[in-house]
């Protein structure tokens, strides 16, 4: 019974706060501090899930337009593969918020676009000797 009313009690948290952090347009460090905790996690499960969706939209749309020819869907996915294995295979998403909280820590930090912010954390946490200056 405790189980229960406790998932009812964060969802009807997290319906009450996602509004809030819809109406944002602009992701950034401002952003990212004043997301709840759990919220962060899922946050960036989200960007892991949209870059798989990413590569297979952008392969259909090749596909349906009839570009097969110039074996451009091979390209895309061979790329799309190599940025995976390269970046993302290597940062945990518990790596990359962990990251995000550091990186936006610093006040300088926080103008800074979440995309950039992203990939300057896991470009770190993969190739620290190639990591721009945070």
């Amino acid at each position: 019974m405790r189980i229960t009313c406790l998932v009812f009690a964060l969802f009807f948290v997290f319906l009450s706060c996602a509004p809030s952090f819809a109406q944002d347009t602009v992701h950034n460090g401002y952003w990212w501090n004043r997301l709840p905790k759990p919220f962060r996690l899922a946050y960036m499960y989200g960007v892991s899930d949209g870059v798989a969706m990413g590569k297979e939209l952008i392969i259909a749309h090749i596909r349906d337009k009839n570009r097969t020819e110039q074996g451009l869907p091979a390209i895309v996915d061979r790329n799309f593969t190599e940025i995976q294995e390269r970046y993302l295979a290597n940062a945990s998403v518990e790596q990359v918020v962990d990251g995000l909280n550091k990186f936006y820590f610093n006040s300088k930090n926080r103008p800074v676009p979440i995309n950039e912010a992203i990939r300057r954390v896991i470009q770190g946490i993969t190739q620290p000797e190639d990591s721009p200056e945070k």
